[in-house]
């Protein structure tokens, strides 16, 4: 059953629109744009733009120290190629407006997941395999069952299978809320407008990646050669 069916995903410029109008609201382009240095404001606005539109993620390998120094080197190049960190005004701003997009679609899933109880059925299926798991044939398990049944944490939204590990129904992700749902309950997190990618890990990276500064670097040195080179856009691409 198909908790989202009315849409199977968002548009292609979503939910960077979205993002872009959390930012507006936030303050936070008013205050880049307020920088006395009108060439430092430039820089700082495309920096965030790339974050939101036209991203292209780098692999880990391609962006470890070695790699990246001997790139840089051999091609002499003028680009940063690794796209500078989010404005930390953006990021919280970003932040705090996923948290509640996240309140809003783990209350749809749990109202969604209580009224359709009894066509949803048992949680009996495995995640992985499909599997059903019945239990004992007479329906009566041993007192080490009981026991695991009356100190279980009650859930609707989250899978029995995952609630194993004593989780409940509080989710602290979009991705962790698809992921974890039971069965029957089918959450595309692809269609909901989730601010999660935007939002840089303790890390410094989302997730082990970090995003190609392709855009930005165009915008400072605009040599087609480096883009292609150490930025490694295809040349068909650049334009």
């Amino acid at each position: 059953m198909n908790l989202f069916g009315i849409a199977a995903h968002l548009y292609h410029t979503e939910p960077s629109n979205f993002a872009l109008v959390t930012l507006l609201r936030s303050g936070a382009i008013h205050e880049i744009c307020s920088n006395k240095s009108m060439i430092q404001a430039k820089q700082d606005l495309i920096i965030l733009f790339c974050h939101l539109f036209g991203r292209r993620e780098l692999p880990p390998i391609y962006t470890s120290k070695e790699n990246l120094e001997a790139t840089l080197r051999m091609t002499k190049s003028a680009s940063k190629v690794i796209l500078p960190p989010l404005n930390k005004k953006a990021q919280k701003a970003l932040s705090k407006h996923e948290k509640q997009i996240l309140k809003i679609f783990t209350s749809y899933a749990s109202t969604f997941a209580n009224h359709n109880s009894t066509h949803l059925g048992e949680d009996d299926e495995l995640p992985l395999s499909k599997l059903k798991y019945t239990g004992s044939e007479d329906g009566v398990g041993g007192a080490f069952q009981q026991y695991l049944e009356k100190s279980s944490t009650p859930v609707a939204v989250r899978s029995l299978f995952v609630a194993n590990s004593g989780h409940g129904d509080v989710f602290h992700s979009i991705s962790e809320l698809a992921a974890a749902s039971r069965s029957g309950v089918y959450f595309n997190e692809h269609a909901t407008p989730s601010m999660e990618r935007f939002i840089v890990s303790r890390e410094g990276r989302k997730a082990g990646f970090a995003l190609n500064a392709y855009i930005y670097d165009f915008y400072m040195h605009g040599q087609v050669s480096t883009l292609a080179a150490a930025n490694g856009i295809r040349r068909g691409d650049i334009w």
